[in-house]
């Protein structure tokens, strides 16, 4: 056994005992994805070997550099639009604060988890947890740069400002903690739980603009042609996502033969990553075509207590569950059947 174990093993030039890549028999089942079979990284490897792995060619390579590098250019589009297009002191512009954020934590959470998920079960837990949050951010984000840019002007929601708000805050931190469970429980179901989801956090970012969208269609106002191809491309992107993350193609018709290149994962990833980028030119473009005819809507007026606040109380919380979630393990209260993970598959 020990022998046909070491025959499947590869070796990368010059490397080292962590930078070995395995077939997926020779690791814990939590770390197997589905019809990918070899190139899998040497479980309980140390931080130091987890980054060494990032320059190696193995199954999770692509999606970490394909979240990382995005996280690099976000990091300076941000510091491009305070410097020549505009004044984020001004708190009508605090909800692209938030979109903008909850896009870099998605990013960051996903690369790092994607990293340092060989590491142990515990760490792999909690950085996916983390993964999660940052996806629930994003939507976040995006419903409340919706809720203060798209709607129309003679939008009721308005009016109950405080309660919309307080559900895509409630609607987040509930699809952290489901996906969360969906690591211990429903196993099975473990996909379609998880894109479903995120579902409810679509709505609520996308709700805002489909609504004045039949205001457009009805009457003809609101319309602002100049960002409506990039709100139609937006959906077609989201359904896309959504394609490669449930289904698992093209690796689940040819098993091996997508294991390090063009994985459904990596393209979900890319395809989540043009589409935020589509959003970053959207909605400041909105917000700025937008502002003095929402200026005077009662109710529209963006504050640090209707955006950044809750923002922050949902990444604080979301923070808390996956640390929640690291402490119950390490107690052995969440348990996903050692078996399944550290004994070898069949």
């Amino acid at each position: 056994m020990k022998s046909t174990m070491k025959a499947k093993a590869s070796k990368t030039p010059g490397s080292s005992k962590d930078s070995i890549l395995l077939h997926r028999d020779q690791v814990p089942s939590m770390q197997i994805e589905p019809y990918i079979i070899t190139g899998y990284r040497q479980p309980g490897t140390s931080v130091l070997g987890s980054i060494r792995y990032a320059f190696v060619l193995h199954n999770d390579v692509g999606n970490f550099w394909t979240h990382f590098l995005p996280l690099l250019a976000w990091v300076a589009w941000l510091a491009w639009l305070a410097k020549y297009r505009i004044d984020f002191t001004d708190p009508y512009y605090y909800p692209l604060l938030c979109f903008w954020a909850g896009a870099c934590s998605y990013v960051l959470f996903s690369s790092m988890a994607h990293l340092l998920s060989n590491i142990s079960f515990t760490v792999r837990s909690v950085c996916f947890t983390l993964d999660y949050l940052g996806i629930a951010l994003y939507a976040l984000g995006g419903a409340i740069s919706g809720f203060f840019y798209e709607q129309s002007i003679g939008s009721p929601l308005f009016k109950y400002q405080g309660l919309v708000l307080s559900l895509d805050v409630a609607i987040a931190i509930s699809a952290t903690l489901m996906c969360g469970l969906t690591r211990f429980y429903w196993r099975n179901f473990r996909y379609l739980i998880r894109a479903f989801s995120f579902v409810f956090p679509y709505a609520t970012a996308v709700a805002p603009f489909i609504q004045r969208l039949f205001v457009c269609l009805l009457t003809g106002n609101e319309c602002v042609t100049e960002t409506l191809h990039l709100h139609v491309s937006g959906f077609f992107l989201t359904f896309t996502i959504a394609f490669f993350f449930v289904s698992k193609i093209p690796e689940r018709f040819a098993p091996g033969r997508f294991d390090i290149y063009f994985q459904s994962h990596q393209l979900f990833h890319v395809v989540a990553v043009v589409q935020t980028c589509t959003q970053m030119y959207m909605f400041p473009l909105d917000a700025q075509l937008r502002k003095d005819a929402l200026s005077v809507v009662e109710g529209a007026t963006p504050n640090i207590y209707n955006t950044l606040l809750p923002f922050m109380f949902a990444e604080v919380v979301g923070i808390v569950i996956a640390s929640v979630v690291g402490v119950l393990i390490v107690r052995g209260v969440l348990v996903y059947d050692e078996k399944q993970h550290y004994s070898k598959t069949k």
